[in-house]
């Protein structure tokens, strides 16, 4: 009996000991265990707001296959020279290969406001080039205006907005403990968008997926890829390759990638005012706002004397001289056109006649024959 009760001294405290040291350890690995959804979204709101400005020279493509065409062409590519300021930017490109024309450049300005945009190619007559105005509509600034559809200061809303979208759809988010990947999956009606985001990245988004069941149950419509890198403590995105795939047979696919980067540098404001547009005088600029006062500018001196009317694009533009469309006219009524027609008139007149005449006494001729037998 009393070797019995030494038993049970010594074993049972050994057994509570290492029970609630298990339970000690369950304990604190889940409170230590990183949670998914909390990773992604402090990546997602550290890549939107650590990152506000940048400079870098970059390399644009766009592949095209037509449906009946079997493989990709590069039909468009570019250097790049990009600058931006939060929701301002700066972008030039300059055509090493273009469907459309040759030497063509282009400079795309935003001041948070309004998208201009100066195409110079030598396409357009008199003056080389021609300017356009593009609204920007809900708050989206994406380059839609341009031939590079990005808005290159929010590379990583373009990859995906992981806050944004944490907070408006039902995501299904997980951590994959085979590779350390973090996976999450979210529907709309018909729209299905998965992705993937991993500790090589920082946790932002590396790849996201759009699928259309209304078109395909397994094969994207859209696929977004995005290569982070870390430079000063920030992240951003050194290149963001598109994909897109038509119902039609139309394949896209656009890729920018950064040669060179620098973070939150100071940017001069001068990059986005009108000036860095460098328009030829008397460039036309096209208004395509909806309801806009004037469809058309010249770019010359400004008719405008007050200073505060003058701190955004739209305003410089609008001090700009008015260019009139004329609008088609018919031509001029003179009496020799007025002949021409009447002329014209007789000598149709004239045939008809001849051909009912010729008609009649065709069949004149035949009666004839036919009352004599």
């Amino acid at each position: 009996m009393i070797a019995s009760s030494s038993w049970v001294n010594t074993w049972i405290p050994l057994a509570l000991g290492v029970l609630l040291s298990g339970t000690s350890a369950y304990s604190e690995d889940k409170q230590t265990a990183p949670d998914p959804v909390e990773l992604i979204r402090q990546a997602s709101l550290a890549a939107k707001t650590n990152l506000r400005s940048g400079s870098g020279k970059a390399i644009f493509e766009k592949h095209v296959k037509m449906p009946n065409e079997r493989e990709m062409k590069l039909v468009r590519k570019a250097d790049c020279t990009i600058l931006f300021d939060r929701d301002k930017y700066f972008v030039r490109l300059d055509f090493v290969v273009d469907e459309s024309s040759k030497d063509k450049t282009q400079i795309v300005v935003c001041d948070g406001k309004a998208i201009i945009t100066n195409e110079i190619s030598p396409l357009f007559h008199p003056n080389g080039a021609q300017g356009a105005i593009f609204p920007i509509r809900g708050g989206n600034i994406r380059s839609y205006s341009s031939d590079v559809p990005i808005n290159p200061s929010k590379l990583q809303e373009a990859i995906m907005d992981a806050d944004e979208a944490i907070k408006r759809f039902n995501i299904d988010i997980r951590l994959n403990k085979a590779n350390g990947m973090i996976e999450g999956i979210f529907r709309a009606e018909n729209i299905i968008q998965q992705f993937v985001a991993g500790p090589a990245a920082g946790y932002n988004v590396e790849r996201r997926t759009i699928l259309n069941t209304n078109v395909s149950k397994t094969e994207p419509v859209t696929e977004f890829s995005a290569k982070w890198e870390q430079k000063d403590g920030v992240w951003y995105i050194r290149s963001l390759q598109e994909t897109f795939k038509s119902e039609d047979g139309l394949n896209t696919r656009t890729l920018l990638e950064y040669t060179s980067f620098l973070p939150n540098v100071p940017v001069p404001a001068e990059q986005f005012h009108l000036n860095a547009l460098k328009f030829a005088k008397g460039v036309r600029i096209l208004d395509h706002r909806p309801g806009a006062p004037v469809r058309s500018y010249e770019y010359g001196l400004s008719r405008e004397t007050d200073p505060s009317k003058l701190d955004t694009l739209v305003g410089q533009v609008e001090s700009m001289p008015i260019r009139h469309l004329a609008p088609a006219q018919p031509p001029a009524k003179s009496g020799r056109w007025q002949w021409a027609l009447i002329s014209t008139g007789a000598v149709v007149t004239l045939a008809g006649t001849v051909l009912v005449g010729r008609r009649y006494w065709v069949r004149r001729a035949s009666m004839t024959k036919t009352e004599r037998k």
